[in-house]
C-alpha cells in the first residue's frame, strides 16, 4: 500500500478539525444555546432552525459524521475513506441545495452562505484526493499484478 504523503496527512487533519467545529455548530444549533446564536448568528438565523426539518437534520449529522470518520480511516488506509468522503461532500452538497430551495439560506445567512461554500469546495478537494489517492492505488496493483505474470 501507498505511504502517506505529508500533504495528504496535513489535508486530512484539517479536514477532521473542520468537521469537529461543524459538529460544535451542529450541537449548538440543535440545542439552541442562545449564548451561541447571539456571539455567531443573527435573529434571522435563529429563525431559520425554528422548526428545522427532520430531514435536513439527518443529512446535515450524517455530512459530519462522514467528514470525521473519513480522515480517520485514510490515516489508517482504510478504502472506505473514499466513500466517507463521498458521503461527506455529497450530503453537504444536498443539503446546500435543499436548504437554499426550500428554506431561503442565502437569504437568511447572507454573506455567511459563502463560508459555506468554501467548506463544500473544500470537502469536494477533499473528495477528489482521496479518489486520485485510490487510483494511483489501484493502477499501482493492477501494474503490480501484471508484471508478476
Amino acid at each position: 500500500m501507498r505511504k502517506l504523503t505529508g500533504f495528504g496527512l496535513s489535508f486530512a487533519v484539517f479536514m477532521f478539525f473542520l468537521s469537529l467545529i461543524g459538529c460544535y455548530d451542529f450541537v449548538m444549533v440543535m440545542t439552541r444555546n442562545q449564548t451561541y446564536f447571539t456571539e455567531h448568528y443573527n435573529s434571522a438565523v435563529e429563525g431559520y432552525f425554528t422548526n428545522y426539518p427532520i430531514v435536513f437534520v439527518i443529512v446535515w449529522f450524517s455530512h459530519l459524521l462522514a467528514g470525521i470518520l473519513s480522515p480517520i480511516f485514510y490515516l489508517f488506509k482504510r478504502n472506505s475513506a473514499l466513500t466517507l468522503a463521498g458521503l461527506a461532500f455529497w450530503g453537504d452538497a444536498l443539503l446546500m441545495l435543499l436548504t437554499s430551495l426550500f428554506r431561503n439560506r442565502i437569504q437568511v445567512f447572507g454573506w455567511q452562505f459563502i463560508s459555506d461554500l468554501v467548506i463544500l469546495v473544500l470537502f469536494a478537494l477533499y473528495f477528489l484526493y482521496l479518489r486520485q489517492y485510490s487510483n494511483d492505488k489501484t493502477d499501482r496493483g493492477i501494474a503490480h499484478t501484471q508484471k508478476r505474470r
